[in-house]
């Protein structure tokens, strides 16, 4: 009975993986440009080519290396990457849009191939679920983290993009595996290949820069713990320098791997650049209020100029630094930030990513992860699972901290599959007594699950409960096991439900992702994936579909996805909205239609208040049509437009947009 439960829960996650692998491909076919893609696709390019890591360095090269490299093996770019090297702004933007512009049609199948080599993390990542799980807990701990990566809606609605927001949640996992496993043996081989992980996960997000903090935290508990145990028995003299010389030189062994490597991703350019020849545009590092990167003039602050740290060379490649300056920044910038139906510009929520957590996971998942929390008090930790808590936290309150960026829910991404990890505890904590008798006898998978949350919720405490819990009986573990796997296919499930759409995914608690826009936008939900399903829609019906009036966001340049658009200025008499309005289709993105700038509409572009009093018609009555979930149709017939009609939750939104701007 034993074995045919674990060739089917092989089958199963196998099954899974191919499903989901399908899905993948057919999307990162189907898929429009999301903005930062071509930047993407366009920095990489430039940095196998001229081995130059100016262009979007925010974010480490290992990723766009990745997705790139089948696009230079098969010679895909003929064109040249152009750029101001000695500009301070951001040029991946404007050197994406230039190369997509030159590619022309190419263009979707260029970014099919780069997508394709993205597509490695995503089996890398669920590789690592299982590999941590097991290390911690056991093997039904790492296949249920393992299917619960293979089955997150925000993992499979990221893992098709050239971005590397998958990429830092995979690379992560397969870091703190190395930690662990180091921890655990405290030799050369396992700190070896932790200097490894750790370099992977620098690599490819810079927010893992916390986690040489937490390696040596590790090496300081290592040998506390060495004298502890030392300190019940004789020589405890003799043992605490060995201890201490056997941490340090691990330690050190992981610096020195994890350094090389990470200098080898950036060719060794710009290794050992003294800190005072930087020059910073952050408040962080730059100590005063600096010039914006998009002005011409280079600024020069530096906050360790004129100090004991000005001839001190930088750890990090010289373009890791200033991707973090920059970054930086832009958290520190006067941006706008959406939540649940409101505007901020600068400082968001604390708890913004605690919200979008709640409607961007499936109720599967969350219920499970609910139910997860009281095991950490039930019984003793196995080794090394305390340090993926501390990380996990660390990672939550760093983020959340940063509240001047509120805008992507996949900043937290990294967190995610260690979150999924913890969750597989559930699948562990059976008594070891019970294990074998588990597979044995039946029982009823509602009643024993109903039975036993019956018996523990009556108000025990933790110990309590953990109490109760260890006289169950072989049948009733089978039956409660049995109510946990049933969460996660549920969840699953929820997520597949929504598919090719994962991007814009949202569970069922909040109505699902026809009603996302009332809570998160940007990746969230519309990302600019969906304008070629706009290009279909509108084939479909080439005459009785024009004019099309679009309105997109200024960064989504709707020239290179063929749609047949109508100019703006027929909108318009003056700087004033023409009333009523001219018949004809509106295609409205939903970061627009809910109040996200002027935005641009395809031949020209509205301003001030007759972009607003678009979004007030248009917001108060329903769509005539989707294209996908991010993209709203409506179709206004000049004899029936309802144009004096100003609902009331339209009116009171607009009234918090004009605030805002």
């Amino acid at each position: 009975m034993r074995r045919i439960e674990w060739n089917a829960a092989i089958l199963l996650v196998f099954g899974l993986g191919a499903f989901t692998a399908a899905v993948l491909v057919w999307e990162a076919w189907q898929a429009a440009p999301t903005p930062d893609e071509m930047a993407h696709l366009a920095s990489g390019v430039s940095h196998w080519r001229y081995s130059r890591f100016e262009l979007y360095r925010v974010n480490p090269p290992l990723a766009r290396l990745v997705a790139t490299a089948p696009v230079e093996l098969l010679g895909l770019v003929d064109t040249d990457i152009k750029y101001d090297v000695t500009s301070v702004g951001r040029q991946e933007f404007p050197a994406g849009r230039t190369l997509s512009e030159e590619l022309g049609e190419r263009m979707r199948l260029v970014l099919f191939v780069a997508r394709l080599g993205s597509l490695l993390f995503f089996f890398v990542g669920a590789w690592g679920c299982y590999v941590l799980g097991r290390m911690l807990y056991d093997r039904r701990a790492g296949w249920a983290a393992t299917v619960m990566w293979l089955g997150s809606p925000n993992i499979l609605g990221h893992a098709n993009l050239v971005t590397p927001d998958v990429a830092a949640a995979a690379m992560g996992t397969w870091a703190m595996a190395g930690l662990v496993s180091w921890y655990r043996r405290a030799d050369a081989g396992s700190a070896y290949l932790a200097g490894l992980g750790l370099a992977g996960a620098l690599a490819v997000k810079s927010t893992w820069i916390l986690l040489p903090l937490v390696f040596v935290a590790v090496a300081l508990v290592g040998w506390c713990r060495d004298l502890s145990l030392a300190a019940h028995g004789a020589g405890v003299k003799r043992v605490w320098w060995q201890s201490l010389w056997r941490w340090s030189w691990q330690l050190g062994l992981i610096a020195g791997v994890s350094w090389i490597a990470i200098h080898t991703v950036y060719g060794f350019r710009g290794v050992l650049r003294p800190l005072g020849e930087f020059h910073f545009i952050s408040d962080l590092l730059a100590g005063e209020k600096s010039v914006p990167p998009d002005e011409e003039s280079r600024p020069s602050s530096n906050r360790f100029r004129g100090t004991w740290l000005e001839h001190v060379p930088c750890p990090l490649p010289a373009d890791y630094l200033i991707g973090i300056d920059v970054q930086r920044w832009d958290f520190e910038s006067d941006r706008p930030n959406y939540l649940n139906g409101q505007w901020k510009r600068g400082q968001g929520w604390w708890y913004y990513y605690l919200y979008a957590a709640s409607v961007k996971m499936p109720v599967g998942y969350l219920i499970l992860m609910f139910v997860a929390v009281p095991s950490f008090w039930m019984r003793r930790w196995p080794r090394g699972e305390v340090w993926v808590v501390v990380v996990v936290l660390v990672l939550w309150t760093f983020i959340s901290s940063q509240t001047g960026l509120n805008r992507h829910f996949r900043y937290m991404f990294p967190a995610l599959p260690l979150m999924y990890v913890l969750t597989g505890r559930m699948w562990w904590y059976v008594p070891a007594q019970q294990r074998q008798r588990m597979f044995r006898g039946g029982a009823g998978l509602g009643g024993g699950f109903a039975r036993d949350w019956r018996a523990t919720m009556r108000g025990y405490s933790a110990r309590d409960w953990w109490g109760a819990m260890r006289g169950y009986s072989a049948r009733d573990w089978r039956a409660t096991m049995r109510g946990l796997a049933v969460l996660v296919c549920v969840g699953v499930v929820e997520s597949l439900w929504c598919a090719p759409h994962c991007l814009s995914f949202f569970n069922c608690l909040v109505g699902g992702p026809r009603n996302g826009h009332y809570h998160l936008l940007n990746s969230n939900l519309a990302w600019g994936q969906d304008m070629w399903r706009l290009v279909e829609w509108q084939r479909e019906d080439p005459q009785g579909r024009q004019p099309l009036y679009l309105l997109s966001r200024k960064n989504l340049d709707s020239s290179y996805h063929g749609l047949v658009t109508a100019a703006i200025d027929d909108l318009t008499e003056g700087d004033d909205l023409r009333e009523p309005l001219p018949r004809g289709w509106y295609a409205v993105d939903a970061n627009v239609l809910m109040g996200e700038g002027p935005g641009s509409l395809g031949q020209g572009s509205l301003r001030g208040a007759a972009v607003s009093r678009l979004r007030e018609i248009l917001r108060s009555r329903q769509p005539d049509a989707r294209a996908g979930y991010s993209i709203f149709l409506y179709y206004v017939d000049s004899a029936s437009a309802p144009t004096t009609t100003r609902s009331k939750t339209a009116s009171g939104f607009e009234e918090k947009r004009q605030a805002v701007e």
